[in-house]
């Protein structure tokens, strides 16, 4: 049997997979390849960090994956890949980036981020030029590859007691309102970083470091410790709140359910009628509840981060599988129309007032609303499942691989801890390792009779407690 090694991160607190990377795990499942899943947080002190925990044996970790001898590891964004893993493993390296930016877990910058054996997938195709620019060796190596969906979730009809739905997360703003108060004495510096927010939100893949400096922000980040490339991450999470905000207030009367993170909360003192819709008692965690909301939904909106420019997010292809007519932001290069044609059905909203216009229109036309929702479902009946994603990984490596049983192993990262002295010694037994380790007669006992495992132990022991 076939062996990948997937070191995967999650945001979830509980520190499961969320639905969508589940069920891409359970698909290599459907093919004669044993998994070895790696939870990427397991591995690090946070997703922020740029080396792994001060626990983890980096040597281990290798070795642990060349002696799989994998097809390939397969990470997303990045995560858990080290410069060491860049230079010693011995098969490919597959990085799915499902968000725009990347994590730096190896310890440099972007310029030392990847290497010839990487192989990238985006699911934005405009961010296939734009990954092979910033990181040239990756050329010819970077890969479109649209998210996935299961039809199978979405066969049972339920009755639809919910007009509109929304599912997703009010983004983290935090550190961006920090940096407003401490510098709210200079006037001029609030004012550029509010440009080059304007200048973001018209154009996402302007060039970074020129605006930086015709704003004179450089020093200003530098004392700050941000990187320019997390400041933009900061900023696009301020604008991409913003939108979801207004666009959601704009149809919180039409019957909206929405769901996501907790901090929607917050949201009570701008819009009462948001906070009215937002069911804080319910989080959208499995499979099983997202096919379920879809499936109660006439209407369910798309209303993506920023840094999704032209692509569109997973939870897009979930929605056209289902029984809920898609309602989608219009951008004139947007991949509905490459992958679907420009003709597509799906609706399309410009601003707050088209988007409300579209869902009461959709609301009193249930028949039409059926209609397109069957056009949608023709869609992503072909090349859409995970079963495709996980052949198609293979492809890219100049690989086949058919249909077969295979199975998933969740990896226990304490295999790649650094040996310490876990236990305290008394000074007689700290003696008898000593002189143990110290005595040729007894070394040489040692190394007949005990196993090598125990020896390098007693080893770490003796000079754990030589130096204390």
């Amino acid at each position: 049997m076939r062996n990948v090694v997937a070191i995967i991160h999650t945001y979830a607190r509980d520190g499961e997979l969320g639905s969508y990377m589940y069920e891409l795990i359970q698909a290599f499942a459907q093919y004669p390849v044993r998994l070895h899943l790696i939870i990427t947080n397991h591995l690090i002190p946070n997703l922020n960090s740029t080396h792994l925990h001060p626990s983890i044996c980096e040597k281990k970790l290798v070795n642990f994956i060349n002696d799989l001898n994998p097809d390939f590891v397969f990470t997303t964004n990045r995560g858990g890949i080290t410069k060491m893993m860049m230079r010693e493993l011995e098969c490919p390296i597959i990085t799915w980036m499902v968000d725009r930016i990347p994590f730096l877990h190896h310890g440099g910058d972007h310029s030392d981020l990847f290497c010839k054996k990487d192989y990238v997938i985006t699911s934005s195709h405009k961010n296939v030029n734009r990954l092979e620019t910033i990181y040239p060796v990756l050329k010819n190596r970077v890969f479109f590859l649209p998210f996935a969906t299961n039809l199978h979730d979405f066969k049972t009809e339920i009755e639809k007691d919910i007009n509109v739905s929304f599912i997703g997360t009010l983004f983290y703003c935090g550190r961006i309102n920090e940096l407003f108060n401490k510098y709210s004495h200079e006037p001029a510096l609030i004012q550029s970083v509010i440009q080059l927010m304007q200048d973001i939100e018209s154009n996402y893949d302007l060039d970074l470091s020129e605006k930086i400096e015709a704003y004179s922000l450089a020093d200003f980040l530098k004392k700050e410790n941000i990187d320019i490339y997390k400041f933009k991450g900061l900023l696009a999470n301020t604008i991409s709140s913003s939108t979801r905000f207004r666009l959601l207030d704009a149809i919180a009367d039409l019957g909206l359910k929405l769901y996501g993170t907790s901090n929607w909360l917050n949201v009570g003192p701008y819009s009462n009628r948001l906070l009215h819709a937002f069911q804080f008692d319910t989080f959208i965690k499995t499979r099983e509840q997202l096919a379920t909301l879809y499936q109660r939904s006439r209407i369910a909106v798309n209303i993506p981060h920023i840094q999704a420019v032209d692509g569109l997010p997973y939870r897009v292809y979930d929605i056209l599988a289902s029984s809920a007519l898609l309602i989608s932001n219009y951008r004139e290069n947007s991949d509905l129309f490459r992958l679907f044609g420009k003709d597509m059905p799906v609706p399309l909203y410009r601003n707050e007032s088209d988007l409300r216009k579209k869902v009461s229109y959709f609301l009193k036309n249930e028949e039409e609303r059926l209609a397109i929702v069957k056009q949608c479902n023709q869609l992503v009946c072909k090349n859409f499942s995970f079963n495709d994603r996980v052949r198609q990984f293979y492809e890219i490596i100049g690989k086949e691989i058919n249909p077969g049983k295979g199975e998933i192993i969740s990896v226990d990262v304490s295999i790649f801890q650094k040996l310490t002295s876990s236990i305290i010694y008394n000074p007689i037994q700290n003696r008898i390792i000593h002189l143990l380790l110290r005595s040729s007669y007894l070394k040489k006992m040692a190394k007949n009779f005990l196993p090598n495992k125990m020896i390098e132990f007693l080893k770490n022991v003796y000079l754990v407690n030589k130096k204390s």
